[in-house]
């Protein structure tokens, strides 16, 4: 048993991956130890397959360096985890090839939703409705620039430098082991925007995130109480990713005021098409490291068009 975990992770480790690939694999894996799921149990066929692929490549190396330190019970452990995933995916691919759908299969679900429906002046009304609470100057920063939660709380700078604000964010969102996310960001935005009034120059935090959250949650179901979707803390990212989107940015700039460290994940925040009149002027931003532009990844499965039939 142990040679067979043995040959089939020198093979495995035989077959060199890029830098960017490597990076994605290590973030990968930190999300599913993470998150406490098995890999390959996302809805999402996309993140099934980079989870699978990224946990055999880990096992892999993992099982060359168990068996070398001699322990092979730890090294047959991984094995075992691995020949499962496999079957798993087996009879996924099988249900797939049948035609089977899975009961149990749910649409991507994103809190980008929660901006649908909500009038172009929304978050000015959240803003206000805020205005008597303890955390109404950190409602509007939250408002103003998309920042995390996690990153009110370790506190937001802001000064004014003519007739713009300069943000700084310390990111919340940083992994010196993958290389994730960004250790600090500065944006600069149009002074002159609603959302900026009345913010004065020095720091502006909360004493943890679910403060904030639920001052923003409440907030939003006092004036919007009969919304399927929520309104929350996030809402309020992805409508400054849609305005951040929506200025004469590129993709880079976008990514770092977003504080990600890859333009990969700019999919998954606000939308390029639904930026209009009254939204954030992002000017420019500076970040902590350059920006990586990977290439998009291929498609877990390829789209499939259907013939069309020839006329008698």
């Amino acid at each position: 048993m142990i040679e067979d975990a043995k040959k089939w992770a020198e093979d495995r480790v035989a077959k060199k991956v890029g830098q960017s690939t490597r990076q994605e694999y290590l973030r990968v894996i930190e999300r599913i130890k993470e998150s406490g799921k098995k890999p390959g149990e996302r809805e999402n066929g996309r993140t099934r397959a980079v989870e699978r692929a990224a946990y055999r490549w880990y096992a892999a190396h993992r099982i060359m360096q168990l068996i070398e330190a001699g322990n092979d019970a730890k090294a047959l452990r991984f094995w075992d985890s691995v020949q499962r995933m496999n079957r798993a995916a087996e009879r996924a691919k099988k249900s797939y090839d049948a035609g089977e759908v899975q009961q149990n299969a749910q649409k991507r679900h994103t809190k980008r939703r929660s901006l649908r429906g909500l009038p172009p002046d929304w978050r000015e009304q959240l803003v206000a409705a805020a205005a008597s609470s303890k955390y109404a100057d950190q409602v509007r920063v939250m408002a103003l620039c998309g920042c995390r939660p996690a990153e009110l709380e370790k506190g937001i700078l802001i000064r004014r430098d003519g007739d713009e604000l300069v943000i700084g964010i310390e990111g919340a969102k940083v992994s010196t082991r993958t290389g994730g996310g960004q250790s600090w960001r500065e944006l600069r935005i149009a002074a002159d925007h609603p959302l900026a009034a009345g913010l004065q120059d020095g720091q502006y935090r909360v004493p943890n995130a679910k403060a904030i959250e639920n001052a923003i949650d409440h907030y939003g179901k006092k004036l919007w109480p009969n919304r399927a979707e929520l309104i929350s803390a996030y809402t309020l990212r992805h409508a400054a990713a849609t305005d951040f989107k929506a200025a004469d940015l590129n993709q880079v700039e976008i990514a770092a005021a977003l504080g990600h460290a890859s333009t990969a994940t700019m999919d998954r925040y606000g939308s390029a098409n639904k930026g209009g009149k009254g939204g954030l002027k992002l000017t420019s931003t500076e970040a902590a490291r350059t920006v990586r532009e990977p290439k998009k990844a291929a498609r877990s499965r390829p789209r499939t068009t259907r013939k069309k039939k020839s006329k008698p």
